[in-house]
């Protein structure tokens, strides 16, 4: 698997730019099916709260946080022009899902 490492960024401000860049080096790869790896936590915490980041009661996050919002990477990933073969999400933590399975399992009814 070749990563494009030069389009990696912690704050992608520009998304049109950024759609050119990862679609500049897919072109030299000369790629014509692409899978693209989609790590969840590149999302802000406040457009998708199901990532690490957006953990409940968490203070503090010791690693980068992302800051991109669905519509930049639907931009990004609609701009390629070669055949879309896989989507892999990752990263992904159902904070909600988590509590409430808790708090089912600590009632009399559910033992």
């Amino acid at each position: 698997m070749t990563q494009c490492t030069a389009c990696y960024s912690q704050d992608i401000e520009d998304v049109q730019a950024a759609s050119q860049k990862v679609q500049a080096w897919i072109a030299e790869q000369e790629f014509t099916h692409i899978a693209v790896f989609f790590d969840l936590d590149v999302l802000s915490p406040q457009e998708f709260r199901s990532i690490m980041p957006a953990e409940p009661y968490l203070e503090k996050f010791e690693a980068g946080i992302g800051t991109m919002k669905f519509n930049q990477l639907s931009e990004i990933i609609n701009s390629l022009d070669q055949e879309l073969v896989s989507l892999i999400m990752t990263e992904h933590m159902p904070w909600d899902a988590k509590s409430l399975q808790t708090f089912m399992g600590s009632l009399s009814i559910f033992k």
